[in-house]
Parts: C-alpha cells; structure tokens; sequence
C-alpha cells in the first residue's frame, strides 16, 4: 500500500495477508474530512493491522501517532514500517510513533492509567464481532479522550451506530459495505 497525500506521500508500506486495509477513498475521505484539525494532533489508531491509518495521519499532520495491534504479525509489520519511515525521512523522529501490541480494551486502560488522553481516535475492528459499540464504551468508561476530541469508527454499513454517553456523533459517511462514523467528545 501507499500514502496517498502529505509528507510520506508515496511512500509504500508493508501490509500483512491477513488484515483488510481501509480502502484508499474511505481513508482518502476520511482525511478530506480532519484536515482542519489534524495538525500537531495525538492520533490513536486502534485495531491498527499494518498502521496505514496511523501512517497517513503522520503525513497529513499528526505529531504524535499511537497505533494499537493485537496480532504480532501485524505489531512487527507496523513496527518496521515505523523503521522505514525514520530512516527514509529525517523529519519523522522516534517520538511522533508508537507500536503497542496489546488487546485494545487493554490498551485503552493502560493510556487512562498513564493519565494519557488523545485528539483523534480511530478504530477500525474485524466487522460484525460488536467491537466497535464495546470500544466506543470503553473510549468512554477510561477517558482517554481529549476535551475537543474526535473519534472516528470505522464499520459495516448496516451497523447501527448511533450516540452514546459522552459521544455525539455529527456525521456519518457511506461507502459501499463500509461506514464512517464521526463522533465529538460531549463531556
């Protein structure tokens, strides 16, 4: 795969067998859409697969890129992308990226342990397993997100997503089998 705009533009990354990438108009729309607010953010890419969110989210602005991965064939593929990335770019440092393999219920405890809270969370689970409503409540149970925070849900078309406690969602985007979900921290 590649990155479609920004600062890695190009550049082509590593993607294991067994993950479903976001196909590049969703991911391409789905950056249409946070370009006003994705610069010098904290990005959190849950269900990461192979990073190519996370990774698109540091070449459009991010400034720091925290992708979660529960498979170790997919943490190692994120993890030499990150190293692709700092040798191939002097302005990509250490600190813009973190590779955490960890189950991302447990990861979201970890970061409100840490007192860690983030601008723009995107999550991305394997379809019809009810992960992205049980995520959406643990973002909400461990507040990780940051007061004029975004979270963005990526899912089936015919999931019924709608608001939760905390979360408003403003907007929601259709493509083919795939849905958008746009939600803004209401606390």
């Amino acid at each position: 795969m590649r990155i479609i705009s920004g600062r890695l533009k190009g550049f082509v990354f590593k993607v294991p067998d067994f993950i479903r990438p976001t196909e590049q108009k969703v991911s391409k729309s789905l950056f249409d859409i946070l370009t006003p607010c994705i610069t010098g953010a904290s990005f959190l890419d849950l269900y990461s697969g192979s990073g190519n969110i996370g990774f698109e989210a540091f070449s459009r602005g991010a400034e720091i890129v925290v992708m979660v991965e529960e498979s170790f064939t997919g943490f190692r593929v994120i993890e030499e992308n990150i190293s692709s990335i700092l040798r191939k770019f002097s302005f990509a440092k250490p600190g813009n990226f973190k590779a955490v393999k960890q189950d991302a219920g447990a990861a979201i405890e970890a970061f409100s342990k840490r007192s860690e809270k983030f601008d723009i969370i995107f999550l991305d689970p394997p379809y019809y397993k009810e992960l992205v409503k049980k995520s959406l409540q643990t973002i909400i149970q461990y507040d990780i997100l940051a007061p004029n925070g975004l979270v963005i849900a990526q899912a089936h078309r015919k999931d019924a997503i709608g608001e939760m406690l905390n979360l408003k969602l403003y907007r929601k985007e259709n493509y083919s089998d795939t849905a958008l979900y746009f939600f803004k921290n209401s606390s």
